[in-house]
């Protein structure tokens, strides 16, 4: 399970051009980000995480083989099977979200799966040789604003910009 919460809080941003983005996806950041860079009581009205990526995924790679070999007669096999039970939940529960610019709420799986399976089977009289793979993917994928107050296009003071948005 991979989730991102904003839970029972109050989020704004501090400048007239910030944007608020809560994402959960599946896959590792590319490096780790280290919290040790952003000091305590920052008002930075933007933090950059090394490492994130909004469009990652992750990759299965899985092969069978199988083979067998007789005189008068071979019987071989291989079988895969593959369960993914993923979750990944982006949330926005019971909580007060501003932003002079956008809110965006994402939950995304982009996980790939390659399944691969082979079999060689040889006899002076009978071969018979099967293959079979079953691929089971049970993936929940969620992106929800539950309770609370979300506005986007708020000005600094307080006052809707032209376009703006409450939910």
């Amino acid at each position: 399970t991979i989730s991102a919460y904003i839970g029972e809080s109050t989020v704004r941003t501090t400048s007239d051009d910030g944007d608020i983005t809560l994402f959960a996806g599946f896959q590792k950041p590319a490096s780790e980000a280290d919290l040790n860079q952003i000091p305590l009581g920052t008002t930075s009205s933007s933090i950059d995480l090394p490492g994130t990526d909004e469009t990652g995924g992750g990759q299965v790679v899985n092969i069978a083989i199988g083979g067998a070999g007789g005189g008068k007669f071979a019987l071989g096999g291989a079988v895969q099977v593959n369960q993914l039970d993923d979750t990944v939940d982006a949330v926005i529960r019971n909580s007060t979200v501003t932003a002079s610019g956008d809110v965006t709420v994402a939950a995304v799986d982009e996980s790939n799966l390659v399944a691969v399976a082979g079999n060689g089977v040889g006899a002076g009289k009978v071969a018979i040789g099967a293959s079979v793979i079953v691929n089971d993917n049970d993936t929940s994928v969620t992106a929800s604003i539950n309770g609370g107050t979300v506005r986007a296009g708020i000005a600094g003071d307080g006052t809707p910009a032209p376009g703006a948005v409450s939910s």
